[in-house]
């Protein structure tokens, strides 16, 4: 991921350092989280084979704290990153969520992919 974004918003050494820092903290932390929703998807996909609706709910909602608390570590990870930018990087990074906001990144995307 920080290949990726240290092209597109032509990073220097020392940004990649600190995103390489900030990304791996954040995957540190977010380790656990990743076995328990790894686990719980698991026993989601037993309680679909099995047409339980109960198990369905009981797991789907156990699973609601865990997916917010990992999106938690990614926001927050990358408001970090973030700070770490000049304006122009800022300014980049403010036009994909703003496309991604609309739609309209995705719908290029897959717009571009669907002829090749």
């Amino acid at each position: 991921m920080v290949d990726r974004l240290a092209a597109r918003l032509n990073l220097t050494d020392a940004q990649k350092q600190q995103a390489q820092s900030i990304f791996a903290a954040a995957r540190k932390s977010a380790q656990p989280l990743r076995a328990q929703i790894r686990q719980n998807k698991q026993a989601l996909a037993a309680a679909v084979k099995a047409n339980s609706p109960a198990d369905i709910d009981r797991i789907s909602n156990s699973m609601a704290p865990l997916l917010a608390q990992a999106s938690a570590i990614r926001s927050k990870a990358f408001a970090q990153f973030y700070a770490t930018l000049t304006p122009d990087q800022k300014s980049k990074v403010d036009q994909r969520f703003s496309q991604r906001a609309t739609g309209r990144h995705n719908w290029q995307g897959r717009h571009r992919n669907a002829g090749a």
